[in-house]
């Protein structure tokens, strides 16, 4: 997703194209020709920009410009930053995991002008998360705090995570792992199989939310299972952190009155009483967080400019 924002998270010019996961060259070239589109559109250039500011998904070492792991699309060891300062010739550029960017947004557009603490978790592709203290971002030691993804929610029998461990949270609760149960039990259930295409639907996370709505008691059944797996991990997160509140986006905002009753209804089977009451709320920015996030971290770089 690509768009030319002004400061107030107001969007002028927006565009959306699947990933080349293949090629993040490819992606990233795709990025930088919407990009200058858009400014030819305005009848502006780069120097016009305060700032030019970037999502990328996974593991970003921001103190050495390093993409890390992207471990869905298996990219490794990228400089992001010097990339797009080349390709566009502009050196106002900052890069920042997508989820941190997502709470950032939050913070500037969103519920942040309401809380100071919270737990922003993104349930998409992968399963990310971002955490806020006192209004500050905690980065970690290694810039990789908040990797909610990847804690173990499954050990009688896990299943091996795109990062290469087993039982992470992701493998079970992330818009991939809901595609991949949606095609284990199609092939299982011929009236399921019946279900998505007599609605004209895919047989992927989205259009098993589709069917789940619509009462199919076969997708409503993963989604349960996908939801208790997502309490599973935000009770871990709301034990060792006790935040004011959990904040959930990413591509589930889009089934979040699906997916956010089932959390609700089991979250009090895995936290301690005193914090069974933290709220669960979805995001205030909806699919557009990480993108505000950008613009609200060009805003938080240039402070003062």
């Amino acid at each position: 997703m690509v768009a030319l924002t002004n400061q107030d998270g107001g969007i002028l010019r927006k565009e959306t194209f699947a990933t080349i996961v293949s090629s993040c060259k490819e992606t990233f070239d795709l990025c930088c020709g919407c990009l200058m589109q858009f400014l030819h559109e305005m009848q502006a250039g780069v120097e016009d920009l305060l700032g030019v500011g970037i999502n990328v998904p996974g593991m970003y070492d921001s103190e050495n410009e390093i993409l890390i792991k992207a471990p869905f699309a298996s990219w490794e060891k990228i400089g992001v930053k010097q990339y797009f300062q080349k390709k566009l010739q502009y050196e106002n550029i900052f890069v920042e995991n997508d989820v941190k960017n997502c709470a950032l947004g939050e913070k500037y557009f969103g519920h942040g002008s309401k809380y100071k603490s919270y737990v922003w978790i993104t349930v998409s592709t992968g399963i990310g998360g971002a955490i806020v203290q006192n209004g500050q971002i905690i980065h970690g030691s290694h810039n990789l705090a908040g990797e909610i993804g990847h804690i173990k929610v499954e050990y009688a029998n896990p299943r091996k995570c795109s990062c290469g461990e087993y039982g992470c949270l992701e493998a079970y609760a992330s818009g991939t792992a809901i595609t991949r149960a949606v095609r284990h039990r199609t092939r299982q259930s011929p009236a399921f199989r019946r279900a998505f295409e007599e609605w004209g639907l895919s047989a992927d996370a989205e259009g098993c939310a589709d069917l789940a709505k619509r009462g199919i008691r076969d997708a409503r059944s993963i989604y349960e299972q996908m939801g208790d797996y997502l309490a599973r991990g935000i009770a871990a997160v709301i034990n060792l952190l006790n935040p004011q509140v959990v904040i959930l986006g990413g591509g589930v905002a889009k089934s979040m009155d699906l997916v956010l009753p089932i959390v609700s209804g089991r979250i009090g089977d895995y936290v301690v009483e005193g914090l069974a009451g933290t709220p669960i709320i979805p995001t205030a920015l909806g699919y557009e967080a990480a993108l505000l996030g950008t613009t609200a971290l060009v805003l938080d770089k240039c402070k003062g400019v």
